[in-house]
């Protein structure tokens, strides 16, 4: 048996192992969930996709569509997610493998990802008819499929990351609002760029990004036609907005109707007193502020008044950095995986540690935009909308704020993980050719393309690329990857 097919077999045999140790402890009860969210999930999927109503329900679609596949046995949509969390690893892992061409930087950077991949907080998601699960792993597809079409841009691998990042924002209406957000500059700036350097990346991401802030576009008038969030606006007025002096007067020159029957919500959700803020009479006036002008109050708030967030923002982060999310752990998984790996070096493992690889990750694009233009490009589109995401979430609802920032505090672990490892990489790379060239006659050297950075020409990647069976992202056409 070749060693190729032997780590094939080793690698089922582990992954085996790991659905046996995940799942095993809680087939016996079906995976019945406690949360009141997996009703409703299941809810929107009993109307099913073939009725307009499935795709403008009280939930984003694609946790709905894959519940109308498997469900509703949440056994079945347990194993499914879990599956789909498999595969979904398997292809990052596969992709780094690929595209990293320094053999050392290969391993840390897989093993780095896996280990956090395994922590209790992101392993128990798998258990749950939550979105959760699936956010993570369709995090980990889109990620491995923008890198391989910033690695070697192709009209298909184009068409899979933008199917695959469409259905992660029609996951979650925060992951729709915050890669909206982010997208709209760079459809700008995008324009601009294709127009003075026209090239099939720039005009690729150009009509990914067009294509994806429709999608955004749909979400929202989804979230519009059901008031989706109108629970989250009332959340943040009793237990925000009210409680704060300060707030309470900017809400109040913003037009917040403000009387006894509102005052006595202070410190109260939707749901609090009989769902007061839905029902109450009395709040009558209020709701049509809240459903109108309210709204646009709100999101300019998150703008005027950003410090303020920010402020409470970083106050209340150790709690969630430090919880591990175990208040959702229904089916105990925290008995079968570990806390942490890495300890301090996990990216999103304390407050301190989370503005450490921050800086890092700033340092990373910095460094990558030095070396290959179109790695800073993939580093910045991937770091941004984790930032945006982070505050968005924050701000947008002051209910289970620790599950809602599950998902971004993942995302970032990840990707700043993977992006020390590609900019490592480049960098390694770079000064491997550039020791090449100094040592090769002036005469031999080839002439670079006109539209590439000085750091961008890595033809010379191919001999390692042969020996290492790696397929370094780069920007001369003699280093395209064509699998």
């Amino acid at each position: 048996m070749r060693a190729e097919e032997s780590w094939r077999y080793f690698v089922c045999l582990g992954v085996g192992l790991l659905l046996f140790v995940l799942l095993g402890p809680g087939w016996s009860s079906g995976f019945e969930s406690p949360f009141p969210d997996s009703s409703s999930y299941v809810a929107v999927a009993d109307i099913g996709p073939f009725s307009i109503d499935f795709w403008f329900a009280e939930r984003p679609p694609t946790y709905p569509l894959l519940v109308w596949l498997v469900g509703p046995s949440a056994r079945a949509i347990v194993l499914a997610q879990t599956l789909i969390w498999v595969a979904a690893s398997t292809y990052l892992a596969v992709t780094l493998w690929q595209q990293l061409s320094n053999q050392i930087v290969r391993l840390v950077t897989i093993v780095a990802v896996g280990a956090v991949l395994i922590e209790t907080r992101w392993m128990f998601w798998h258990t749950l008819v939550l979105t959760e699960s699936l956010t993570n792993s369709l995090v980990l597809a889109w990620l491995a499929a923008w890198i391989r079409w910033f690695a070697a841009p192709s009209g298909r691998r184009l068409a899979g990351a933008v199917v695959l990042t469409a259905a992660w924002m029609l996951l979650r209406d925060s992951n729709a609002v915050t890669l909206t957000a982010s997208l709209i500059p760079l459809v700008v700036a995008g324009f601009v760029w294709e127009r003075r350097r026209p090239g099939e990346r720039a005009r690729g991401l150009v009509t990914a990004s067009v294509i994806l802030v429709l999608v955004g576009v749909f979400s929202g008038i989804g979230q519009w036609h059901t008031s989706r969030g109108e629970v989250t606006f009332h959340n943040n007025v009793g237990l925000r907005w009210l409680p704060d002096e300060s707030m309470r007067e900017w809400m109040i020159d913003h037009g917040m109707p403000f009387d006894e029957a509102l005052a006595e919500r202070t410190g109260g959700d939707a749901w609090a007193d009989g769902e007061a803020f839905l029902r109450d009479p009395r709040l009558e006036e209020y709701r049509d502020w809240a459903s109108g002008p309210g709204r646009v109050a709100a999101g300019w708030s998150f703008v005027a008044r950003s410090p303020w967030y920010i402020d409470r923002f970083v106050d209340e982060l150790p709690i969630h950095t430090d919880s591990g999310f175990a208040a959702y752990d229904a089916h105990r998984v925290g008995e079968q995986f570990p806390d942490t790996v890495l300890g301090p070096l996990d990216p999103t493992g304390s407050r301190w540690s989370m503005a450490l690889w921050g800086l890092a990750t700033i340092g990373a694009i910095a460094a990558a935009f030095a070396v290959r233009r179109w790695l800073g490009v993939l580093i910045t589109f991937l770091v941004v909308p984790i930032a945006v995401d982070l505050y968005l979430v924050y701000v947008a609802d002051a209910i289970e704020v620790g599950r809602h920032l599950a998902g971004p505090m993942f995302r970032m672990s990840i990707v700043c993980i993977v992006a020390a490892g590609l900019t490592a990489d480049a960098l390694l790379a770079r000064r491997t050719d550039g020791n090449e060239h100094h040592d090769s006659d002036p005469q031999d050297s080839h002439e670079r393309d006109p539209d590439d950075d000085p750091g961008d020409d890595h033809r010379d990647d191919r001999h390692d690329t042969a020996e290492s069976g790696a397929r370094p992202i780069t920007d001369s056409p003699g280093g395209a990857v064509t699998t």
